[in-house]
Protein backbone atom coordinates (compact mmCIF):
# COMPACT_ATOMS: atom_id res chain seq x y z
CA UNK A 1 0.00 0.00 0.00
CA UNK A 2 2.76 2.40 0.71
CA UNK A 3 2.10 6.42 0.98
CA UNK A 4 1.41 6.60 -3.08
CA UNK A 5 -1.10 4.08 -3.01
CA UNK A 6 -2.96 5.56 -0.05
CA UNK A 7 -2.87 8.91 -2.01
CA UNK A 8 -4.00 6.67 -5.20
CA UNK A 9 -6.70 5.63 -2.87
CA UNK A 10 -7.71 8.94 -1.68
CA UNK A 11 -7.48 10.66 -5.08
CA UNK A 12 -10.07 8.24 -6.97
CA UNK A 13 -12.05 7.05 -4.55
CA UNK A 14 -15.88 7.85 -5.70
CA UNK A 15 -14.72 7.75 -9.41
CA UNK A 16 -17.27 5.29 -10.98
CA UNK A 17 -14.46 3.72 -13.06
CA UNK A 18 -12.47 1.67 -10.08
CA UNK A 19 -13.79 -0.69 -7.66
CA UNK A 20 -11.17 -0.76 -4.76
CA UNK A 21 -11.55 -4.41 -3.71
CA UNK A 22 -8.22 -5.48 -1.93
CA UNK A 23 -5.53 -3.52 -0.31
CA UNK A 24 -2.21 -5.33 0.99
CA UNK A 25 0.34 -3.84 3.52
CA UNK A 26 2.95 -5.93 5.23
CA UNK A 27 4.28 -3.04 7.25
CA UNK A 28 1.44 -2.43 8.76
CA UNK A 29 -2.25 -4.11 10.14
CA UNK A 30 -5.38 -2.65 8.81
CA UNK A 31 -5.92 -0.52 11.84
CA UNK A 32 -2.87 1.64 10.97
CA UNK A 33 -3.43 1.39 7.47
CA UNK A 34 -7.36 3.50 7.79
CA UNK A 35 -5.80 5.36 10.26
CA UNK A 36 -2.90 6.63 7.59
CA UNK A 37 -5.66 7.07 4.99
CA UNK A 38 -7.76 9.48 6.94
CA UNK A 39 -5.00 11.45 8.52
CA UNK A 40 -2.11 12.63 6.07
CA UNK A 41 0.45 14.88 7.61
CA UNK A 42 0.39 17.17 3.85
CA UNK A 43 -3.40 16.12 2.77
CA UNK A 44 -4.76 16.84 5.96
CA UNK A 45 -8.13 14.53 6.86
CA UNK A 46 -9.73 13.17 4.18
CA UNK A 47 -13.61 13.01 4.08
CA UNK A 48 -14.89 9.55 4.35
CA UNK A 49 -15.13 7.13 7.32
CA UNK A 50 -12.06 5.20 7.56
CA UNK A 51 -12.54 1.70 10.05
CA UNK A 52 -10.99 -1.64 10.26
CA UNK A 53 -11.59 -5.15 11.02
CA UNK A 54 -8.91 -7.72 11.39
CA UNK A 55 -9.31 -8.84 7.48
CA UNK A 56 -10.64 -5.13 5.90
CA UNK A 57 -10.34 -1.71 5.88
CA UNK A 58 -13.72 0.06 5.64
CA UNK A 59 -14.32 3.25 4.20
CA UNK A 60 -17.62 5.03 4.30
CA UNK A 61 -18.98 1.27 4.85
CA UNK A 62 -17.44 -0.01 2.14
CA UNK A 63 -15.19 -3.52 3.34
CA UNK A 64 -11.48 -3.77 1.42
CA UNK A 65 -10.12 -6.95 1.68
CA UNK A 66 -6.80 -6.33 3.64
CA UNK A 67 -3.92 -8.36 3.98
CA UNK A 68 -0.06 -8.33 4.94
CA UNK A 69 1.88 -10.27 2.45
CA UNK A 70 5.38 -9.66 1.58
CA UNK A 71 5.30 -11.61 -1.39
CA UNK A 72 2.36 -11.10 -4.76
CA UNK A 73 1.79 -14.70 -5.07
CA UNK A 74 0.82 -14.73 -1.22
CA UNK A 75 -2.40 -12.69 -2.05
CA UNK A 76 -5.39 -13.37 -4.13
CA UNK A 77 -5.03 -10.74 -7.05
CA UNK A 78 -7.23 -12.90 -9.43
CA UNK A 79 -10.43 -9.84 -8.38
CA UNK A 80 -8.58 -7.69 -9.84
CA UNK A 81 -8.58 -5.86 -12.73
CA UNK A 82 -5.44 -3.38 -12.66
CA UNK A 83 -3.28 -3.84 -9.38
CA UNK A 84 -1.73 -0.09 -8.57
CA UNK A 85 1.68 -1.60 -7.31
CA UNK A 86 2.83 1.57 -4.75
CA UNK A 87 5.32 -0.96 -2.65
CA UNK A 88 8.29 0.55 -4.25
CA UNK A 89 10.03 -3.16 -3.88
CA UNK A 90 8.62 -4.45 -7.20
CA UNK A 91 10.28 -3.17 -10.11
CA UNK A 92 11.24 -5.96 -11.86
CA UNK A 93 9.21 -7.40 -14.94
CA UNK A 94 9.52 -10.71 -13.96
CA UNK A 95 8.39 -9.98 -10.71
CA UNK A 96 5.00 -7.83 -11.71
CA UNK A 97 4.52 -10.87 -14.04
CA UNK A 98 3.07 -12.44 -11.14
CA UNK A 99 0.08 -10.39 -11.01
CA UNK A 100 -0.53 -11.22 -14.76
CA UNK A 101 -0.36 -14.87 -14.03
CA UNK A 102 -3.19 -14.62 -11.30
CA UNK A 103 -5.51 -12.94 -14.02
CA UNK A 104 -4.99 -9.13 -13.62
CA UNK A 105 -5.58 -7.56 -16.39
CA UNK A 106 -3.22 -4.23 -16.14
CA UNK A 107 -0.32 -3.01 -13.34
CA UNK A 108 0.85 0.40 -12.65
CA UNK A 109 3.84 0.56 -10.79
CA UNK A 110 4.23 3.80 -8.87
CA UNK A 111 8.07 3.33 -9.26
CA UNK A 112 9.92 2.99 -12.49
CA UNK A 113 10.80 -0.02 -13.75
CA UNK A 114 13.91 0.04 -15.95
CA UNK A 115 13.01 -2.45 -18.69
CA UNK A 116 11.83 -3.17 -22.03
CA UNK A 117 8.23 -3.87 -22.95
CA UNK A 118 7.53 -1.77 -19.59
CA UNK A 119 5.95 2.07 -20.25
CA UNK A 120 7.44 4.41 -18.06
CA UNK A 121 4.29 7.00 -18.52
CA UNK A 122 4.71 10.88 -18.03
CA UNK A 123 0.93 12.80 -18.58
CA UNK A 124 1.70 15.26 -21.01
CA UNK A 125 4.90 14.12 -22.04
CA UNK A 126 4.83 10.18 -23.61
CA UNK A 127 1.47 9.11 -22.64
CA UNK A 128 0.01 9.06 -26.55
CA UNK A 129 3.02 5.88 -26.63
CA UNK A 130 0.14 4.34 -24.47
CA UNK A 131 -1.34 1.58 -25.88
CA UNK A 132 -3.77 -1.09 -23.96
CA UNK A 133 -3.32 -4.01 -26.12
CA UNK A 134 0.92 -3.75 -25.98
CA UNK A 135 1.36 -2.61 -22.34
CA UNK A 136 -0.34 -4.60 -19.36
CA UNK A 137 2.92 -3.55 -17.43
CA UNK A 138 3.20 0.64 -17.30
CA UNK A 139 4.78 2.61 -14.19
CA UNK A 140 3.85 6.56 -13.37
CA UNK A 141 7.74 7.04 -13.79
CA UNK A 142 9.45 8.49 -11.15
CA UNK A 143 8.78 11.81 -8.72
CA UNK A 144 12.39 13.01 -10.12
CA UNK A 145 11.04 12.27 -14.09
CA UNK A 146 7.52 13.53 -13.27
CA UNK A 147 8.96 16.85 -12.60
CA UNK A 148 11.94 17.40 -15.05
CA UNK A 149 10.10 15.90 -17.75
CA UNK A 150 7.56 18.28 -18.66
CA UNK A 151 9.69 21.07 -18.31
CA UNK A 152 12.06 19.42 -20.37
CA UNK A 153 9.75 18.84 -23.52
CA UNK A 154 8.59 22.18 -23.35
CA UNK A 155 12.13 23.82 -23.53
CA UNK A 156 12.60 21.23 -26.44
CA UNK A 157 9.53 22.33 -28.14
CA UNK A 158 10.42 26.06 -27.71
CA UNK A 159 14.16 25.15 -28.96
CA UNK A 160 12.58 23.11 -31.86
CA UNK A 161 10.44 26.26 -32.53
CA UNK A 162 13.61 28.48 -32.55
CA UNK A 163 15.84 26.60 -35.22
CA UNK A 164 13.34 25.81 -37.83
CA UNK A 165 14.62 28.40 -40.81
Amino acid sequence: MGRMGRLVLRAAWGWPEFEFVQLNDPAGDANATAHLLKFDSVHGTWGPECDATEAAVIIDGQALQYSQNRAIEDTDWSACDLVIEASGKFKSKQLLETYLQQGVKRVLVTAPVKQDGVLDLVMGVNHHLYNAAEHRLVTAASCTTNCLAPVVKVLHEKLALNMVP
